[in-house]
């Protein structure tokens, strides 16, 4: 049972950055790759704290190992949400103008189409790709770098709650892992 949870540990911190990287799964526009690796150096310093701390691990009482894996899934599920609003807010596809990677915010030209658009989609829809790509590269220097930063923290923290959650359960089961009840 062991072996499985830490090779469950082991998949959430490697195979899904392989698939981002390979695929861009749920990743704005030509950030894969970014996504992807942080993903797998995430992962693996997990992994690697996690086994150099298994003594300590070990001897933590199963029932706060359970409580801990249940905080981190929950956690992994609520990070899920805010990063699925974070990006149907920055990233915008349309069926005949393709995908725009927006900022967080909106300023200056892109704020004005955006506003009198009545929305992002619908300025994507009226002025075409160029037009709010154009808009979008206007925007100041770090406008897509610190929207970047922090998609890139609420994905990562996705699988890397997980694989902790995993990691911790597979280090700890020398032990039984069952809540201890009082008789």
């Amino acid at each position: 049972m062991r072996k499985l949870f830490l090779g469950i540990s082991g998949a959430f911190g490697a195979v899904p950055g392989f698939a981002i990287m390979w695929k861009g799964i749920w990743t704005p526009p030509d950030y894969g790759f970014l996504f992807g690796g942080a993903i797998e150096a995430f992962g693996s310093l997990a992994l690697i704290l996690l086994w150099m701390n298994r003594v300590k691990v070990k001897a933590v009482k199963p029932g706060k190992i359970v409580k801990s894996a249940i905080i981190l899934g929950v956690a992994s599920f609520i990070v899920l949400i805010v990063y699925l609003a974070l990006f149907n807010l920055c990233v915008i596809s349309h069926p005949t103008h393709h995908t725009v990677f927006f900022p967080l915010w909106t300023s200056g030209e892109l704020g004005s189409l955006v506003t009198k658009a009545g929305g992002r989609w619908n300025a994507l829809d009226r002025y075409g790709y160029f037009g709010v790509y154009s808009a979008v590269q206007n925007m100041p220097f770090y406008a897509l770098p610190v929207t970047s930063a922090i998609l890139l923290f609420f994905y990562q923290s996705i699988f890397t709650t997980l694989t902790i959650a995993f990691g911790l359960v597979g280090y700890h089961k020398g032990k039984n892992i069952e809540v201890e009840t009082k008789a």
